[in-house]
This record gives structure tokens, sequence and C-alpha cells, in this order.
């Protein structure tokens, strides 16, 4: 019923209350043209939202009262299935409306065309299209009128919609305002094609009829989410704002974090407080919660009686931080981020090796074995090990050093063992490899810096041994 559909309710009557900054020129045309009779259709040009089936119903109520035929048009098959036979009945002197002329193909718009000219003397035809540009060109010569309609603006839109939640007592906040213009305009606000306001009213209208308020989170879980739309980001450690527990530190009796509860201890309890918050899919949402990513009620009291939706923020949690410096790992200035740069690296030029065009497809198979194995562990310690330990890197800079050259050695045996006789292996060619990874020269430098450290350590030790004989002389 029209009555409860509020797209049709708050429809404006005459031009007078369908006049907006963006569309004067084209109500002004309508206003002068409404007066004559005409004959040949008149076309009305503007996207979905723009008003055009407004301006298109009050020009004909201001010709006739009686019933007037309103198709809007899906398919080239409804021409002939649906239009024709409604034309048909049809013998006094009537108004008829016909939308969706854009979505037709060019025979259609033919057929379409041609009974327009059939029924235009007993007739009086509007149509209603998107663009100009995918209309034929027999219609955009034979319209009497063509009128185009542009959209209202991000200020006109958001007028009309405030208008309407005074009047039907809606509740709302400007998130859900501004969620709802986000999710149902098909372009974004600061766009010359302005804002769909059909779809922005019928939008609100069933947020507030199936969640009674218009926040964000109901417009999300009503509408759904867009792709567009982020979720808001909240810290892991803000979970536990509220908690007197957390207002204070109990040894030092500063504001966390300090040196007792710090920031990554804060942010374990805030993400297991926030697994213990309870879902309740039949109440409302704490809006609290929906707002800040914590609900202080349950933090002070230990129990809400509302639903707390998980999904609605995105949690962060701290950056690692390096034991030495405390810096955001890694930091790359102490000494064992060294050994573990050389060891990212060599990870990378394996796999950029193996992927070389004049590697064998036999040799491009063990190394794939290899990364399978080795190198995906590698890849695990990399991203979750906080080791400040040179020799953690070191050692496994090397064995994957040993293990490289034992693959490439169980290539050659393979070739060797395949040339079973001297004579096929004259006429073999040898096969020759691609440059090894330039990490097998780093590795010599990182080995002469062992060296040199071994050196300079057993030296001072023989000067020890040696002053240590010269004492006792």
């Amino acid at each position: 019923d029209n009555e409860f559909v509020w797209i049709e309710k708050y429809r404006p009557c005459n031009f007078d209350q369908a006049k907006h900054e963006n569309n004067l020129k084209a109500v002004d045309c309508l206003e002068k043209f409404k007066e004559k009779n005409w004959r040949r259709p008149i076309l009305l040009v503007g996207l979905s939202g723009s008003g055009r089936m407004t301006l298109a119903l009050i020009l004909v109520r201001n010709k006739t009262n009686d019933k007037i035929l309103n198709i809007q048009l899906k398919k080239d098959s409804q021409v002939r299935d649906t239009l024709e036979p409604l034309l048909k009945k049809k013998k006094k002197k009537e108004y008829a409306i016909i939308s969706g002329l854009s979505k037709l193909t060019g025979r259609a718009q033919n057929s379409l065309w041609a009974l327009v000219i059939h029924y235009s003397t007993s007739i009086s035809f509007v149509l209603c299209a998107d663009r100009e540009a995918d209309l034929i060109e027999k219609i955009l010569i034979g319209c009497a009128l063509i009128v185009t309609i542009p959209r209202p603006n991000h200020a006109i839109a958001l007028e009309k919609l405030l208008i309407i939640a005074t009047k039907e007592c809606v509740g709302f906040d400007k998130e859900g305002i501004e969620t709802i213009f986000s999710l149902c305009s098909t372009s974004k606000i600061t766009d010359d094609d302005g804002i769909d306001l059909g779809r922005i009213i019928a939008g609100f209208q069933r947020v507030f009829c199936a969640r009674h308020f218009v926040s964000r989170e109901n417009v999300l879980r009503e509408l759904g989410r867009d792709s567009k739309i982020k979720s808001p980001e909240i810290c892991a450690a803000a979970i536990l704002a509220g908690d007197p527990k957390y207002n204070r530190c109990p040894k030092c009796t500063l504001k966390p974090p300090c040196s007792h509860l710090t920031l990554e201890k804060l942010s374990e309890l805030g993400l297991q407080r926030r697994s213990e918050l309870p879902q309740r899919n039949d109440a409302m949402d704490c809006e609290v919660f929906v707002r800040t990513g914590a609900c202080r009620f349950f933090n002070k009291f230990g129990h809400c009686s509302l639903h707390h939706p998980l999904n609605a923020h995105t949690v962060l949690k701290p950056p690692l931080k390096c034991k030495l410096c405390t810096l955001n790992w890694p930091c790359d200035l102490c000494p064992y981020s060294i050994y573990r740069k050389a060891l990212t690296e060599a990870i990378t030029q394996i796999r950029e090796w193996a992927k070389a065009q004049d590697i064998p497809d036999a040799l491009r198979a063990e190394l794939a074995i290899l990364d399978a194995l080795y190198l995906v562990k590698l890849d695990i310690f990399l991203s979750t090990s906080l080791s400040t330990r040179q020799a953690d890197f070191r050692s496994r800079f090397f064995n994957l050093q040993s293990k490289l050259n034992n693959t490439i050695r169980k290539y050659h045996q393979q070739q060797s063992e395949q040339q079973q006789d001297a004579s096929t292996a004259e006429k073999k060619e040898n096969v020759v490899l691609p440059a090894s990874p330039a990490f097998l020269t780093l590795n010599l430098s990182l080995d002469r810096r062992r060296k040199v450290f071994h050196h300079r350590a057993s030296s001072d030790h023989d000067d020890l041994d040696a002053a240590s004989s010269c004492s006792s002389l």
C-alpha cells in the first residue's frame, strides 16, 4: 500500500514540491509544456533516483484524473507480450508512461516506437530512459520534447531524508545516515551524477522497520556490508576501557601501559575479554560497544543483556618490538639483523633462481622439493620468531647453503648415472647451469667475519697464555 511505502507517501504532488537546485531548468520546461496537448511523445532522460517518474506523473495528472497506464519494461519480450495487449484495450483519449527503454535492444526499441506511432492518435505517451546514448535515432528525432533531469546532490538528499525521519519519528545517528548514503548510492557523493534518492529512502525505511533504530551496525546487518566500507579499527588494549582493575598498575600505580602491564599484555587481556562478551542475536546491539569496541558495563559489572557483534570492528594488535632496542621488529639495526637479512635474501634468491628459464626440469624439481621441505620452515621461523641471537640466523644460513649444494650435487649424480657408456657421454652435451644465487658470495663474506672473529679470539687467548707464563717466570 502506498500509505506505508515512504517513497510513494512522500512523493511530490506538484512541480513546486519537486523543485530543487539541480532540476530547476527541467521543471520550468515541463511547466511551460503542461498546458499544451501533445500528440508526439515526450522523452524524460535521467538516472534512477533523479525524479523522472515523479515529474512524469505530475505532468500527466495535470491533464487527467483517470487511471494512468504505467509500464516498466525490463525485457524485450515485454514489448509484445505485455505492452501491445494493454494498448489495444485503450479506446478513449488516455495517457501512458513507459519506462525502462535503456534496457531494451535496438530491435525491441524499433518495435516499441512502431506501437507508439500507431496508437499516438488515441494515447499520449511519456517515455523515460537513463541516457540518450542508449536510444535509437528514431526515438530521439520523433519525440516532441526531450528533457534531461539531473539527480539531487548530497545536501538536497539529506534534507529530504531528515524531513521524512522527523515526520515518521525515526531514531538515527550520524554514522547510520552516512552508512546508508555509502551503501545505497550507486556513485560517490562527490560525483556529478548525484545521489539515488529513491534507493536511499527505501533503505532507510527497511532498516528502521527491521531494527527500530538507524545505526551503522543495523544498516550493515540489514542492507549488507560493502567492500568499499571499512569496519572501524580499534586497538586491542582499548577493549578493557572502563575496567577498574586496569585504571592503575597495582605495582607502580602508573597508568598502563607500563613496565609491568605492557601494551602486548594488555592486548592479550583485551582479546580474551572480547571473547567473553555475551552474544544474543535476538537482543538489541550494545551501542557503546558498536561505537567504541568496549562494553563498559560488562567490564565494570561482569554482565550485559545486549548483543555484542564481534564482526563490527577490525581489532589491531600492537606491532612486535625488538628486545634489544625496543624498535618495531625487525629493527635492522642490531647485530643479529645482518644474518637475518642475509637469510631472507637467500630464500628469495633461491626461489628466483628456480624460476629461471635456463634451469633444467630435473633440477627445478629438486629445488621445488627443497622449497617444500626447508624453505617453508624458514619462512615460518622468520615470521614468528623474535630471537635476537646471531647463532639462530647464522646456523640456518649455513645450513641452507649446504642443502643447496647437496641438491646441486644430487642433480649431477643423477645426470652421470644416466650416461652409462663413454660414447653416449661424448655425444651428449654437458648441461651448463645458470649462475648460482648471489647469496653464496655473501656467505663467503660472512664466513670470513666468523673466521676473523675466531682468529682474534685465539690470538687474544695466546697473548693471555704468554702473559701468564711471563708472570710465572
